[in-house]
């Protein structure tokens, strides 16, 4: 389950699901969603990247800090993410595409996450919400 919450200047987000990888991947796909208005996207190419983290905390805001890099640099939409956990490192394998205006549409840019009212519950059932700077 995914929802957006109402948020004062931001956006809120707040996703439930079985697992914290499960959840991680929605919390892509939800940034997204964002950035492209809700379109979903195809993907055509493939891209991963290692983070190594110490907390949960931590480990959302830079896997989705990543993202938004990737999109700002690359122009690289996430279509799908699956990620794989071990104690220290997060691998995240991403299935996208290169955003273009007339094939994904315009939503607004994101910033950053913000640490401000962050709350990850790893589970299961897992439970994220988040705040993302528009």
């Amino acid at each position: 389950m995914r929802a957006q919450l109402d948020h004062t200047a931001d956006v809120g987000i707040e996703i439930k699901s079985d697992t914290f990888q499960e959840a991680l991947s929605e919390a892509c796909l939800a940034l997204t969603e964002i950035i492209t208005g809700g379109n979903l996207v195809k993907p055509s190419k493939e891209l991963n990247f290692k983070i190594t983290y110490s907390d949960s905390s931590h480990l959302l805001v830079d896997i989705l800090n990543e993202l938004i890099v990737l999109f700002d640099s690359e122009n690289f939409l996430s279509g799908q993410a699956r990620i794989t956990l071990s104690d220290s490192e997060a691998t995240v394998f991403l299935s996208g595409d290169t955003y273009s205006p007339e094939k994904y549409g315009y939503g607004v840019e994101v910033k950053a996450i913000s640490y401000h009212n962050l709350k990850v519950t790893t589970g299961p059932p897992s439970h994220i919400v988040f705040i993302l700077d528009l």
